[in-house]
């Protein structure tokens, strides 16, 4: 088994090679010079250093207990008028991780300019193992990502999607990075068997009030006979405190991406399973001398019953959702 010292220089989701779009835009017949500046300039350099992420951990368990003594109240829980849109989110996601068996599916795409992308995503918990796939596939780039854990160990494979189909990545098993849960989440910001990149918490979900003209939406709640929907307009420095060391390290990028916005919303029951999930993000990579705005939407669905197995490495994923 060869263990890589280095993981390639590519993103997780949605990075574009800065060099192929810029041959791409020559070609396109735009106004060059306007483009180039309004493509690959901008995006503030943020100070995460002065946030301690360690203050942004999300106690899930936590969350579940509150969920379960709600739902062994005896009544019926309503839960828009006793919690917050973001509090409600993360009772959600702490009943996500409480299943035993569940497949979260993810269709997105990522635009940079004049470059479209396509992702795919799973992940998948059996008891206490857990597997995550990304695939990214556009005319300049292809690449395929694995995760899997088990224990404190994580071991992390690199290919590429097979051919012209993002849903199906090809793998190498002797090339592999083993990695304890904690080194793990150094580097990328949270271990696979954290429910979400994001940060979701008080000071992380912005009020009516903290909303500016770039935002993308605000932050609500909407009850239907069937469940809820809930909006949340997220903090784009504090609610990604954890979410860029992932962004970072997948794309060996000299420095973290800077958001400009990021949405997030969550389909549920009336018991707040989790059915369907959208994170709608636009923010710039840094390359260093220049960078790209990336605009990014992804649409997650949930299954929780039916034959859930954490594929061999060797085996594709089967994506059966429509979107």
């Amino acid at each position: 088994m060869k263990l890589l010292t280095k993981l390639a220089s590519v993103k997780l989701s949605t990075w574009i090679a800065i060099s192929a779009i810029t041959v791409a835009a020559a070609g396109s017949g735009v106004g060059f010079g306007i483009w180039f500046h309004n493509s690959f300039y901008g995006g503030e350099e943020v100070d995460y250093g002065s946030i301690d992420a360690s203050s942004y951990n999300v106690d899930y368990d936590a969350y579940y207990q509150s969920y379960q003594k709600e739902m062994n109240s005896g009544t019926k829980v309503a839960w828009e008028e006793k919690y917050t849109p973001g509090q409600i989110a993360n009772l959600a996601l702490a009943l996500y991780c409480h299943q035993d068996k569940v497949l979260c599916q993810g269709y997105g795409t990522g635009r940079a300019s004049v470059v479209d992308q396509e992702i795919r995503s799973t992940a998948i918990k059996v008891g206490n193992k857990f597997f995550k796939e990304s695939n990214s596939l556009s005319s300049v780039v292809n690449i395929a990502w694995r995760f899997y854990e088990e224990g404190d160990e994580l071991n992390t494979y690199f290919g590429k999607c097979k051919g012209s189909n993002v849903e199906v990545g090809v793998f190498d098993g002797d090339e592999v990075t083993v990695q304890t849960k904690d080194e793990y989440a150094t580097q990328w910001g949270r271990p696979i068997s954290t429910p979400i990149a994001h940060v979701i918490n008080e000071s992380t979900v912005l009020k009516e009030e903290q909303l500016t003209d770039k935002c993308y939406g605000k932050t609500e709640i909407v009850k239907t006979d069937n469940g809820y929907i809930i909006d949340l307009e997220m903090d784009p420095t504090t609610a990604v405190i954890k979410y860029i060391y992932e962004m970072k390290s997948l794309s060996s990028l000299p420095k973290f991406p800077s958001f400009e916005y990021c949405h997030l919303v969550f389909e549920t029951d009336l018991d707040l399973k989790l059915s369907k999930s959208l994170a709608i993000e636009k923010y710039f990579a840094n390359t260093g001398s220049i960078g790209a705005w990336v605009t990014c939407t992804m649409t997650s669905r949930y299954q929780y019953d039916g034959d859930i197995e954490i594929p061999k490495l060797s085996s594709p994923c089967e994506y059966v959702y429509e979107y």
